[in-house]
């Protein structure tokens, strides 16, 4: 039992703050015995926590503003929006940076197995074997890597070690590694599709050579002299009898519209019409025309879809040749005339000749078409399976060149990539040696030691006041019970209860005491070391 007081609370009033702080400063220890052990525990902490040391260095993410119709842009394959790609990217770094192949490869670099080898075969435990300890310590490593976010655009990687120099040389040559990887990691998409592209091609063109040779034998059987050279077949039929047709009414139209003018304009030249016959006849014109009229026949024979610039530009090469030798013949032939009157005559030789190879050109492929049809109406079973066949060879042949176009741009992206085009990643900021450690941070810590030992202390005090049920004044007594008091005692001997009752508040401090220190060790010793990095 504890001492009964006889008080006289205020009249009116419903709740006595003077004698809650009587309570209070009577169970004071409550408070002050946490609040001593807490900040003597981390003072603890403080002196026996193994000091660790950190250093980092800043990466810098260009991601350039991208147009390319060629190229790829590198950030294409970023899922979020443009505005998410830092953290795109900070998850790619991440990935690699915890890879276990970029461990691996850092921990054998550095041959820190062997010192992890070396320890277990002096320890008690069982002896790591090399793949052991290069996991092992891989796992080690990947617990020290620390990657964040440091502004727009850039990246912080750090090292920490119980060492200042080995945590700087580790996030030295951690950050000269990762560059390395993390460009090759982002051309190895591409190089992989590059090269599926390059086996599909080897067979695409393997295949492609099987049926032109089935149509080679096929050909060789039918004997046939319409189909001798012959470029028509069923895939480009409808096409190349279109094209006639438009070059045929080209001709009789605008192009003889084209030499009406000319003849009227090189007629007062000389009194006639120069004779174009004895330009032909030479033999650099001639020459040159008939490579003219190959070049026309395959550009009205070609494939709908296939590129015409490589034959344009031969057959642009050609006109300027035919132009410049049918000048050089009429200054020689006509040296009296002026040089309007030379240019006169050029242009309407230089028309004629070209315009009779148009000619020539559109009759040789109509003769083309005319022979094919007339095949293909006396020998339908041959003319059905040579049209397989030559669809065949077209299909393939497609397929080569949609794949030989793929593998340069593919090729032209590798490049670009090695280049850093639209996406560079550089050392901003390069690792410094920091002697000073980072933890134990004795501000942190104290400020700790000082939070939990005021909310411990104040706790277990207003817990104490407030489980309290005894009954302390003699006005508690008579509205608890409902009975008069007639008299209390000044002071109550406990006799023989005296040593029970020591035990037990022994016993009680002892509690809390063991209490405190287990929650206070276990939040600076375990707890904060976890968290605190």
């Amino acid at each position: 039992m504890e001492d009964l007081f006889d008080e006289n609370p205020t009249p009116g009033e419903s709740f006595d703050y003077r004698a809650l702080l009587k309570e209070l400063w009577r169970r004071k220890w409550l408070f002050f015995i946490p609040f001593i052990l807490c900040l003597s525990m981390a003072a603890i902490a403080i002196k026996t926590m193994t000091p660790i040391y950190y250093s980092s260095g800043q990466l810098q993410v260009r991601t350039d503003f991208f147009r390319s119709q060629l190229l790829n842009d590198p950030t294409s394959n970023m899922r979020g929006r443009r505005r998410d790609l830092d953290q795109e990217i900070r998850t790619e770094m991440e990935t690699l940076l915890t890879s276990p192949t970029f461990l691996e490869s850092i921990v054998r670099e550095l041959g820190m197995e062997k010192t992890l080898m070396a320890q277990s075969m002096v320890g008690q435990g069982p002896a790591l074997d090399e793949s052991m300890a290069v996991r092992l310590a891989g796992n080690r490593l990947a617990e020290r890597i620390r990657i964040e976010l440091d502004g727009q655009h850039l990246y912080r990687i750090g090292v920490v070690a119980t060492d200042p120099s080995e945590a700087y040389d580790l996030t030295r040559f951690i950050l000269d590694r990762f560059l390395e990887e993390y460009r090759k990691m982002r051309l190895a998409p591409r190089a992989s599709t590059k090269n599926f592209l390059m086996e599909q091609k080897d067979i695409y063109q393997l295949d492609l050579t099987k049926s032109e040779q089935e149509l080679n034998e096929f050909m060789v059987q039918l004997s046939s002299s319409e189909l001798v050279g012959n470029p028509i077949n069923m895939g480009n039929l409808a096409t190349v009898e279109e094209r006639v047709q438009r070059a045929q009414t080209h001709h009789t139209g605008p192009i003889a519209l084209e030499m009406s003018v000319l003849e009227q304009s090189a007629l007062p030249v000389l009194g006639a019409l120069p004779a174009v016959v004895t330009y032909a006849k030479d033999v650099g014109i001639k020459a040159i025309i008939l490579e003219l009229t190959d070049f026309g026949i395959e550009l009205m024979t070609r494939v709908e879809g296939e590129d015409p610039n490589d034959i344009e530009l031969g057959m642009g090469r050609l006109r300027v040749q035919i132009n410049n030798r049918v000048e050089e013949m009429v200054t020689l032939n006509h040296p009296n005339l002026g040089l309007l009157g030379q240019n006169r005559l050029s242009q309407y030789i230089y028309f004629s000749l070209y315009s009779s190879a148009e000619k020539v050109v559109t009759e040789a492929v109509a003769a083309h078409i005319w022979n094919y049809r007339q095949f293909l109406s006396q020998q339908p079973l041959q003319s059905s399976h040579l049209a397989e066949l030559q669809s065949k060879v077209a299909h393939y042949n497609d397929l080569v060149l949609t794949i030989e176009q793929e593998i340069t741009q593919q090729r032209m992206n590798l490049e670009a990539g090695m280049s850093d085009v639209g996406l560079q990643v550089s050392i901003r900021k390069k690792p410094i040696l920091n002697p000073v450690p980072i933890e134990p941070n004795k501000l942190k810590l104290a400020f700790m030691g000082f939070v939990l030992s005021l909310g411990l202390g104040s706790g277990l005090l207003v817990l104490a006041v407030f489980m309290d049920k005894s009954l302390k004044t003699v006005t508690a007594i008579e509205s608890t019970l409902g009975l008069p008091v007639l008299g209390t005692l000044p002071q109550i001997n406990y006799g023989d209860l005296e040593p029970l009752r020591r035990r037990r508040r022994l016993l009680f401090w002892f509690t809390i005491v063991l209490g405190i220190l287990a929650v206070s060790a276990f939040g600076f010793l375990v707890i904060y070391p976890k968290f605190s990095l």
